[in-house]
Order: structure tokens, then C-alpha cells, then sequence
């Protein structure tokens, strides 16, 4: 399994704390390339995408991951839901996410969100 990182172990740390307090809001984001399209693009798009995401306020961390089945699946914490709705609106303007969103097919399963109730540190 490929996982790509956008944080630092310190910052990974200060998130936890920060949800272990406060909760949080994730997004689980399944999509699969298109035909044609290698891992090294769809990362590279995730990368570009990434600078843009940074700014949406209520972004805490990104995972993407490749799993076994070849699909993709991004996992995004946010501060809350109302961060997840104001960031869908946004990234419709966002030229580096039309880019990804090029790059990719839905899966079949559809996006899901939820509240985080309880997390756990190793």
C-alpha cells in the first residue's frame, strides 16, 4: 500500500491533541485514475492539489492512499463540517483540483464524512 504524507511527526502529534479536544471532521474520498494515467501523475496532481488545500481554512491533514484493489482513497480531517462544506465550494474554482479531478473516476462508492468521537495514539 502507498500512502502519501502531508505532515511532520510534530504535527501529526499537535492534530491528535487538537482532536482529542476539540473532535474533527473526516472525509473519506475513494476515486480510481483514469485509463492511462500513472501513480506518479495522480501524485503529482495530489501534491499541486495539496498547495491549494493548505489555504481552505479547517484543513488539519491528508492522507492519500493506493490500496490493494488499485483504487485510490484520499482520508481528509478537517476541524469541522462546516470546513468540509465552505472547501467543496472552493475547490470548484480551484484550478490545480479541476486538474486532479481530471486525472480521476468515482469508484462506485460514494464520498462519506463523519465526526470524530474518539481517537487513539499509539
Amino acid at each position: 500500500m502507498l500512502v502519501q504524507h502531508f505532515f511532520d511527526r510534530e504535527l501529526e502529534k499537535t492534530i491528535m491533541r487538537a482532536i482529542n479536544k476539540v473532535g474533527g471532521y473526516i472525509e473519506l474520498a475513494p476515486f480510481k485514475a483514469k485509463d492511462g494515467v500513472t501513480d506518479a501523475a495522480i501524485l503529482n496532481a495530489v501534491d499541486t492539489m495539496q498547495a491549494t488545500m493548505r489555504t481552505f481554512s479547517g484543513f488539519l491533514r491528508r492522507e492519500t492512499l493506493k490500496m490493494e484493489d488499485g483504487n485510490w482513497l484520499d482520508i481528509v480531517l478537517w476541524r469541522d463540517k462546516v470546513s468540509v462544506e465552505a472547501a467543496m465550494e472552493q475547490m470548484h474554482g480551484s484550478h490545480a483540483c479541476q486538474d486532479f479531478f481530471a486525472l480521476i473516476n468515482e469508484t462506485g462508492v460514494p464520498m462519506s464524512f463523519g465526526g470524530v468521537m474518539r481517537s487513539h495514539n499509539a
